[in-house]
């Protein structure tokens, strides 16, 4: 039980051990190791058998248990949340003082909070405030499964430890945003250089193949992706087919420029979607049989397909797998959209390039062609005669004849 431990005899020795726990927490940057320093350290002083860590959001709205301690196995479910002015929290948010019942038992002002609390064998309860100069954050909570087990002296000595664990948590979630910034920032950076590197892509390559190969690896660095193909439109077939891949490990698991369905693949739900759409496992076994054995047989747990669109127009799409499931948040998905539409405008651009490259080799066929019958028709090659007026006149005909 809580009360049948030693602690300091006298108030100075109380404080010198305070001072220990003080300097030893504040080294800490993660929560997790500062709320097990806190719960080891802290029997030192204070009589608990149980102890909790509840933190509010920016809006001060809500309340979750972020963390739990106790000298036995409990069931208390870490997350849990509650409205602000539903928990203890709320009357400190509200008084700035500790908030004390020495015997759930006979208290009905939190019924929720006391049934789970009860559940676990507690009787005495007490939340304090964890404030510093900047916010206010939550509350550190003790438990007693003995009634009426803090007196005022004990209480009073409680908010002397709330006030350097609230500097010690500050400091903590202080730490923990500039990382998430600084992760945050290099991501950006990240996806600004994948752009970057996809638009230089774009204007260097006309060749399908060729701009695939260099966009390929960008993708597969930036996003931890595991799998790339892109599938283009055949006006001929009425179909996708798949001329260019990036298989995991280099594995070759379709041949060359092999057609999808429309209705049981990732690109053909996209193309025919006109949007990006996300595979996981569940989705993915759900499509044709040959079009799930592949993504499974590959070890891949989730996809994104995505359309390469010219205005209304589809031109085929750009698809990506992971073996990780739920691989494409959010973000990852608005950001190959950007991609997307970057390969959609070298797509169109290599098509026309592809386009004037065959109509100039037609012109050029038909101009031979021309001059050919041309020449058979008026066959200057045998008209005699070697001066220079003569010649003149003969250029002039074979240049006018083929317009005429």
């Amino acid at each position: 039980m809580a009360d049948a431990r030693i602690y300091p005899d006298s108030l100075e020795a109380r404080y010198a051990a305070l001072l220990e726990v003080t300097e030893s927490i504040v080294r800490h940057r993660q929560l997790a190791d500062l709320f097990g320093e806190l719960n080891q350290s802290l029997h030192r002083l204070v009589p608990f058998d149980f102890i909790a860590l509840v933190l509010c959001d920016a809006g001060l709205k809500t309340a979750r248990l972020h963390l739990v301690a106790s000298d036995q196995p409990h069931q208390v479910r870490v997350g849990r949340t509650a409205p602000v002015e539903q928990s203890p929290v709320g009357v400190l948010l509200k008084t700035g003082e500790p908030f004390y019942t020495t015997d759930i038992q006979e208290d009905e002002r939190f019924p929720e909070l006391y049934q789970i609390l009860r559940a676990e064998g507690i009787r005495s309860y007490c939340a304090l405030p964890l404030r510093t100069a900047q916010r206010f954050l939550g509350s550190v909570n003790f438990g007693s499964r003995s009634s009426g087990s803090y007196s005022p002296a004990d209480i009073e000595f409680m908010q002397q430890v709330a006030k350097p664990v609230a500097i010690a948590v500050e400091n903590v979630l202080n730490y923990e945003a500039a990382v998430a910034a600084q992760q945050e920032l290099a991501r950006e950076r990240d996806r600004l250089r994948l752009l970057l590197n996809v638009n230089n892509a774009v204007v260097k390559q006309l060749n399908a193949r060729e701009l695939f190969k260099a966009i390929s690896s960008s993708l597969r660095e930036t996003l931890d992706i595991d799998y790339v193909s892109m599938a283009l439109w055949d006006e001929e077939l009425g179909q996708l087919r798949l001329p260019v891949f990036d298989y995991p490990d280099g594995r070759r698991l379709l041949p060359e420029n092999v057609v999808l369905p429309m209705d049981g693949s990732p690109a053909g739900k996209a193309f025919t979607a006109r949007r990006p759409l996300v595979f996981q496992r569940e989705e993915i076994q759900s499509l044709s049989p040959e079009a799930s054995e592949f993504v499974l047989g590959a070890g891949l747990e989730s996809m994104c397909a995505l359309p390469l669109l010219m205005g209304p127009k589809a031109l085929g799409t750009l698809n990506v797998g992971s073996r990780r499931g739920n691989a494409f948040a959010e973000a990852d998905v608005a950001l190959l959209t950007q991609v997307a539409g970057q390969i959609s405008i070298a797509i169109d651009n290599a098509i026309s390039y592809r386009r004037i490259e065959e109509l100039n080799a037609k012109l050029s066929e038909e101009k031979l062609y021309l001059e050919d019958e041309i020449r058979s028709e008026y066959q200057f090659e045998e008209i005699i005669g070697q001066s220079e007026a003569l010649r003149a006149i003969l250029r002039q005909i074979e240049t006018v004849a083929p317009t005429d």
